[in-house]
């Protein structure tokens, strides 16, 4: 990043060590690992749209903008719902991107700590392991919510 930056003649900012921006690292780096199952995924949702509702949007006279929002958008309705919500389970789950990027901290002062990581924090180094308890258990009851909610708006979009 501080490469491209430095291509342009602009400030090469310290990344993991400014509290301002450690988090904004965090979250570029867990945007660049999951892009590759992204684009997989999606390309196979793009491969599976039968073409031939492109042939009929063409006979029609369809825009390609039309085509796009009336055929494409919501025929990876399920896909994306899909992807949003892996990715964002994947994201409260986090725990070895910021032990690797922080060696072994939440980063300075604090500044990238997540869940897990405040689980792992309260129970192997403070040593309380009814604090992490609770935290798992709140985590686990809010991804279990947003699972049930995806599920419920996909019934919803589906019917």
């Amino acid at each position: 990043m501080n490469f491209l930056l430095k291509l342009v003649h602009l400030p090469q900012p310290d990344w993991l060590d400014n509290p301002s921006l450690s988090l904004i690292s965090l979250i570029i780096f867990g945007v660049w690992s999951s892009l590759a199952f992204n684009i997989v995924i999606l390309m196979g949702a793009l491969r599976n749209i039968e073409p031939n509702y492109y042939v009929l949007a063409d006979m029609y006279g369809a825009t390609s903008k039309e085509k796009f929002w009336r055929i494409t958008v919501p025929q990876l309705v399920p896909t994306l719902a899909f992807l949003l919500t892996v990715n964002l389970i994947g994201a409260f789950k986090i725990y070895t991107q910021v032990y690797a990027l922080f060696n072994g901290q939440a980063g300075v002062g604090n500044s990238a700590m997540t869940a897990v990581y405040y689980i792992y924090n309260k129970f192997q180094i403070v040593g309380t392991p009814g604090v992490a308890m609770a935290a798992t258990l709140v985590l686990f009851l809010f991804i279990l919510f947003v699972t049930f909610l995806q599920r419920k708006l996909m019934k919803k979009v589906n019917s």
